[in-house]
């Protein structure tokens, strides 16, 4: 069964504005009886921010308007068995979604559930990377940089932006009610392996993924997901995987520390976190004690609001993570674009 159409009809009855589809990719049910909303996705081999995989993303967007518990399941899933960790023999989609809904259940448990066979599969997960002598994240090559505008697309020109001195003043025209002080950074990774670094040991998928712009200040990490001409409801799901991922590696140290790849100095500013990333032992580690997670964009999904920056932050139970919704303006001209 599948309520796609009785949900979009009780979202515009609730006040949700715009054109309002509902991904082909999971199922939704209602029940009444018990209050839930049951989604079941298809697959979670994929993107986590396009819509048939953003689940936090439609998870918030529904508890928002609609006030139901949300419960997940997924079609014809296949339990991990004891050797996901071993070298090539897990699937890094499936060990970031299970990361994911790990920490979602952590922060939502008051109306977010999971079903029998995922909830044993997130509990062996848990256990196994944070009791783990043998986690590792965060490899950076010693040598280039993120890349220049031209060689890119959009997002990654605007980053560029961004990231230069005058764009930095622009940014923090953009942000206000944040503080912005030394260097704007950008394209940090998210990796996360067992063992050692190699393709064979990723437990995330992909290594591309990285946190689009970030900088420090003073006792807080500031991380930003910045989307341009790309509405997608899934910038809610970036975010949240990107700020507990940040939380796990800086303020409770539960994964181990950071290695890169070659020799040399860590790209991208990634040195100045090391001290607090490496051991969490020194007093300078204790000193970050706050995520500030922003989304900004140029224009957002119909159904990411202020209303639902509100649940995400309010209903949180993590106390160090504070999600902000900001807005910028972006001017596209033949050859040229300006913030």
């Amino acid at each position: 069964m599948d309520d796609k159409k009785k949900i979009i009809s009780s979202l515009k009855k609730s006040g949700a504005k715009g054109s309002i589809q509902l991904p082909s990719g999971v199922e939704f049910e209602c029940d009444d009886a018990r209050n839930v909303i049951i989604m079941t996705m298809k697959s979670i081999d994929g993107n986590m921010q396009q819509d048939d995989f953003a689940f936090e993303s439609w998870a918030i967007v529904l508890k928002t308007y609609l006030k139901y518990d949300i419960e997940l399941n997924v079609e014809n899933y296949v339990n991990m068995t004891d050797s996901f960790f071993e070298a090539g023999k897990h699937n890094a989609h499936g060990g970031r979604f299970l990361y994911r809904v790990m920490k979602f259940l952590e922060q939502y448990k008051d109306w977010f559930h999971v079903d029998e066979k995922l909830k044993s599969d997130v509990k062996k997960f848990t256990e196994k990377i944070y009791k783990s002598e043998k986690m590792f994240s965060n490899t950076l090559n010693a040598k280039g940089d993120a890349g220049q505008k031209k060689d890119h697309g959009l997002e990654n020109s605007v980053e560029a932006l961004f990231a230069g001195k005058k764009g930095k003043e622009k940014l923090e025209s953009y942000i206000k009610g944040i503080s912005l002080s030394g260097e704007v950074y950008r394209q940090m990774p998210v990796g996360l392996f067992y063992e050692k670094i190699s393709d064979k040991s990723r437990i995330f998928s992909g290594g591309k993924s990285a946190i689009d712009l970030w900088f420090l200040n003073e006792k807080e990490l500031n991380i930003i997901e910045l989307k341009a001409r790309n509405n997608m409801i899934g910038i809610i799901t970036e975010i949240f995987f990107y700020a507990n991922y940040m939380s796990d590696l800086l303020i409770s140290h539960k994964f181990l520390g950071v290695r890169k790849k070659g020799k040399g100095k860590y790209a991208r500013g990634v040195g100045s976190l090391v001290d607090y990333i490496n051991g969490g032992q020194s007093e300078k580690a204790e000193s970050i004690n706050q995520i500030n997670a922003i989304m900004l964009a140029d224009e957002y999904h119909p159904l990411v609001t202020d209303k639902v920056l509100e649940t995400l932050w309010t209903d949180s139970e993590h106390p160090k993570i504070k999600y902000f919704r900001k807005l910028y303006y972006l001017n596209i001209k033949v050859d040229d674009i300006s913030i």
